[in-house]
């Protein structure tokens, strides 16, 4: 998987059913209506996020990552 920036992460979490819930200073919180399923995505500019980072984000959503 290639680097993403917190937009597109935000994105592919709004496409796989994701809802913006609230704000906690640099971080946004997601939440899935159904499966009540949460992740925070940090918003530091335009820097791409870490594999790391990608890899938690999209097991704890529950989610596949996305192929590019």
């Amino acid at each position: 998987m290639k680097p993403l920036t917190a937009a597109q992460v935000e994105a592919y979490l709004r496409a796989n059913g994701f809802v913006h819930v609230r704000t906690r200073g640099s971080h946004f919180i997601w939440t899935h209506p159904t499966s009540g399923r949460t992740t925070s995505v940090p918003h530091h500019g335009n820097r791409t996020l870490l594999q790391g980072l990608l890899n938690g984000i999209f097991a704890e959503a529950g989610i596949p990552k996305p192929q590019r």
